[in-house]
């Protein structure tokens, strides 16, 4: 087999939509921040003789790279083999240019201490695997970049990014502290460094523009102060003669809990992401410190032009919905959404706001969603939920609170008030919502309901109108135990004669 179709085949096998990750290797080079290189848990590449081939390569229950695993008894003689196949996957994939080797390599799944002799042998697998991982930048997943390193470079961030070639791959950017720590309310306030801060020079900006083509790209600023020298750093030093591997990213994720030094970032500050971008995923502090944080209205002002072209939006924030709903007006392309409430308090928006009271009425519509899964939720939000309309969604999943379902069996099964529950009133609501438009039939193919009380029939009539569903998950649920058998169609009249079903054909020979 040639060199070039295995350089396809692994192409394909590192591909991060197909591959199942193992123990992860995290590579700490002085000059920059870390380099996170997985292992595959199945389908490894053995190798003999000759060449290399996909196989599976194992010691029983576990593979020989699942290094920090030693309770899984790994023998001396698979030792021997493993060393021989990191070998000849040097051999083959090389020659790549070699790196010094340095002390700094850590494994984020540990040998349990108690276990001397076999935690010692898997230290002796896992230098081999870290020359393999260090002489190979096709196991490459995320290569982190840390601005705040004194010998951060472009040079020397290049060179690694340039051994990976054209292959995808992240890029997380993130700096614990820009300046210093001074004491803020009950905790400390994380400063910015103004014009000198890490994120403003061209370093991070000539990493992104001239670097390899990537494929997702998590941002994590110390402060928003940091986020917005980021922005405007782009607007700097970006070069707008070529395209670039930046100009690729269609995954960006963006952590934003700066709880109480939160401010109301410009609309501007935005637009720096790339054209591309098709997927973002947002994390917000917590409402409570955000909005004390700021003396004007909490905000977080996206411009319609870069939420228009998002096919698919993680959020994870405990805001209120005119805030949410604010952001998935402009979602129109939507195909995915992934909401976590974090139990939060999405109920209490303003009625007086003019934006919700037009949103009352007509709700948000999201006509192109096919995948919706909301987590976090409190039972009562479903009075609010009703203002998402997705008519096309197809695959719905649904978190409540653990601790609504939680109940003693000597109040079942009437659980007292305190609890929240499902009751018939936020039912309806509920129903409404999981059937997406009144206008026409149900599309929702698949149903999952974690947790949650529903009382009476609450759970019956938010499933009997779902007449296009054909999986449905209830996990730890509590409901009427004869909800299903209310949802059964009645016994035909005639028990000699079976009612034909989808993929079911009645033989008359039978009758």
């Amino acid at each position: 087999m040639g060199h070039k179709g295995w350089d396809d085949s692994v192409q394909r096998w590192t591909s991060l939509s197909d591959i199942k990750y193992g123990p992860r290797l995290t590579l700490l080079p002085p000059e920059m921040g870390q380099v996170f290189c997985d292992s595959p848990r199945k389908d490894l590449w053995t190798a003999d003789e000759t060449r290399l081939r996909p196989g599976i390569l194992d010691t029983g229950r576990s593979s020989l790279l699942a290094v920090g695993r030693p309770e899984y008894g790994h023998t001396r003689a698979n030792f021997i083999r493993h060393g021989l196949w990191c070998n000849r996957v040097q051999r083959f994939f090389g020659p790549y240019p070699r790196v010094e080797p340095y002390s700094g390599a850590r494994f984020q799944h540990k040998p349990r201490s108690a276990q001397s002799s076999a935690s010692n042998a898997n230290r002796r697998v896992c230098k081999r695997w870290l020359r393999v991982a260090q002489d190979i930048p096709r196991f490459w997943r995320t290569i982190a970049i840390d601005p705040s390193k004194p010998t951060l470079s472009f040079e020397a961030v290049s060179s690694w990014l340039a051994r990976s070639k054209n292959l995808p791959k992240a890029v997380h950017i993130s700096a614990r502290l820009c300046g210093k720590e001074v004491p803020y309310g009950y905790g400390t306030r994380k400063l910015c460094r103004g014009e000198a801060c890490y994120f403003s020079g061209p370093v991070l900006v000539k990493v992104l523009k001239d670097g390899p083509l990537l494929d997702a790209v998590p941002i994590d600023c110390p402060s928003p102060e940091c986020f917005q020298q980021l922005s405007d750093s782009f607007g700097r030093f970006n070069n707008h003669h070529k395209p670039s591997g930046w100009d690729t990213a269609n995954n960006i994720t963006i952590f934003a809990k700066w709880e109480d030094q939160w401010v109301n970032l410009p609309p501007s500050t935005w637009l720096f992401l790339p054209q591309l971008t098709g997927s973002l995923q947002l994390t917000l502090p917590t409402i409570y410190f955000a909005s004390n944080a700021t003396r004007e209205p909490l905000a977080i002002d996206i411009p319609a032009a870069v939420l228009q072209r998002l096919t698919t939006l993680k959020l994870t924030c405990d805001w209120s919905a005119d805030h949410v709903l604010k952001l998935l007006h402009e979602c129109k392309s939507l195909e995915v959404l992934s909401f976590d409430m974090c139990f939060g308090r999405f109920s209490s928006w303003n009625s007086g706001d003019t934006f919700m009271q037009g949103i009352a009425q007509s709700g948000v519509a999201l006509p192109a969603l096919r995948t919706l899964s909301l987590r976090g939720v409190n039972t009562y939000h479903a009075r609010d939920l009703v203002m998402i309309k997705q008519p096309a969604v197809r695959v719905l999943s649904v978190m409540f609170d653990y601790d609504y379902w939680v109940l003693d069996q000597r109040t079942f099964p009437a659980p007292p008030s305190t609890l929240n529950v499902m009751n018939p009133q936020d039912g309806i609501s509920f129903a409404s919502f999981l059937r997406g438009s009144t206008q026409s039939p149900s599309l929702l193919e698949s149903l999952a309901i974690t947790n949650g009380i529903f009382q009476e029939d609450t759970l019956y009539n938010a499933l009997k109108d779902l007449v296009s569903l054909r999986h449905l998950k209830l996990d730890q649920a509590v409901f009427n135990v004869d909800t299903f058998s209310k949802l059964l169609p009645p016994p035909p009249s005639n028990p000699r004669i079976v009612p034909a079903s989808p993929g079911f054909e009645s033989d008359p020979r039978n009758s």
